[in-house]
């Protein structure tokens, strides 16, 4: 399988050369950085001319050690099937076997060794470390604030690792960063500015760099000067009809409650009004109707009632006296009539 790849990580493997010894050559350490889904092609070609028998490419693993991923022969190739999947050979010459890291994940980074077996006593390798890194595009939002009138714009951008947000303006009144790191490891960057209405219908450009890259982004500020208004108009008709049904609410509770109260009122006269009824009923007398004449006549009437014992009393002394007094003179008139006989 040949595949190409758009990154490449070359090693110049010295050619040194020592008859009779058993000699491994090394050549300098190379890092590697590849965005998050891209590929990278490790090639290591060797500069001399010389007795190559194969070229192995090996992963060193944390727990593993060196495990061989691909190997390259004069006349074949071979693939290690855990890694058929991940990496592929771009290039399957002696002289400059390269593989490719496909759809580089964080799974991928680690330490890969080109080494280079010869019918001698000398081998060569090469040693890269490759990085995984991510950086999208940032995201502008912008928003007025109701409370200073004063334009609010953030910036946001995801990375791995954190991104430096700068949003490009000449003035702003605060600006404020805040960072979130995400469970899969990359760091979301949030720079917020706050700018005078003057950058109403301008262009402003948010960036986010790394030391791996760099990512750009531009918008035009709305005009927020109709939509402000129509906010506050808006706002002000949901008070007013807020405002409205409460009031209409209130009445109708108000009204609700002085009917009940009429209701249970006039319930309960209906209710005494018919005890008395069937008070009279069983007692055989007939019912006054309540009026306020009658009510008045039967207050005369007790008060009549409570004087009648008080007449009576005075009748009878004064019915006594006069008894009293005739009898006294009837005598008198006797004792008259006696003396003249």
């Amino acid at each position: 399988m040949v595949l190409s790849g758009s990154h490449l990580l070359i090693f110049f493997l010295p050619a040194v050369f020592i008859q009779g010894l058993n000699i491994v050559i090394k050549s300098q350490q190379t890092d590697v950085a590849v965005k998050a889904g891209e590929e990278a092609c490790l090639q290591c070609p060797l500069s001399y001319s010389t007795d190559v028998l194969q070229v192995m490419w090996q992963k060193i693993l944390p727990e593993e050690g060196e495990v061989t991923v691909a190997t390259c022969h004069p006349h074949r190739y071979k693939l290690n099937p855990d890694f058929s999947t991940k990496i592929g050979l771009k290039e399957t010459t002696l002289r400059n076997c390269s593989i490719v890291v496909q759809n580089v994940t964080e799974q991928d980074e680690g330490c890969y060794l080109c080494l280079f077996i010869t019918s001698s006593d000398v081998a060569y390798y090469g040693k890269a470390c490759l990085h995984m890194y991510e950086l999208h595009k940032p995201t502008l939002n912008t928003s007025r604030s109701n409370s200073t009138g004063q334009l609010e714009v953030s910036c946001s951008a995801t990375g791995r690792p954190a991104p430096n947000v700068t949003i490009h303006v000449q003035k702003t009144i605060w600006t404020h960063t805040n960072a979130v790191k995400n469970s899969n490891g990359t760091v979301t960057v949030i720079r917020t500015a706050a700018l005078s209405p003057l950058h109403m219908n301008k262009t402003l450009e948010c960036s986010a760099t790394s030391s791996f890259g760099s990512e750009r982004n531009r918008m035009t500020v709305p005009d927020f000067e109709d939509t402000y208004t129509e906010d506050d108009s808006t706002l002000a008709l949901c008070i007013g009809l807020f405002l409205f049904c409460g009031c209409v609410v209130a009445v109708a509770v108000l009204v609700w409650l002085l009917v009940r109260k009429q209701l249970e009122a006039r319930a309960d006269a209906d209710v005494e009004d018919n005890i008395n009824k069937n008070k009279e009923v069983m007692q055989g007398t007939p019912r006054t109707p309540r009026t306020p004449l009658n009510q008045c006549v039967k207050e005369e009437n007790e008060t009549l009632r409570k004087r009648t014992p008080m007449i009576k009393k005075n009748n009878r002394t004064a019915k006594t006296k006069q008894n009293n007094e005739a009898r006294l003179l009837l005598k008198n008139s006797r004792k008259e009539l006696d003396f003249d006989q």
